[in-house]
């Protein structure tokens, strides 16, 4: 495990902007590399 209940203080900086403070899309990048993505979770608090 890499990540575990770690908080986000706000926005990356390659998310989109937002008005609200909204639960919104996750976006995963690759920076042109070939990468896998596996067993990814997403629970709401």
């Amino acid at each position: 495990m890499i990540h575990e209940n770690q908080e986000l203080p706000g926005s990356t900086t390659s998310a989109p902007k937002k008005e609200e403070n909204t639960p919104g899309p996750i976006y995963l990048q690759n920076h042109g590399n070939p990468v896998r993505y596996r067993n990814i979770w997403v629970v709401r608090k």
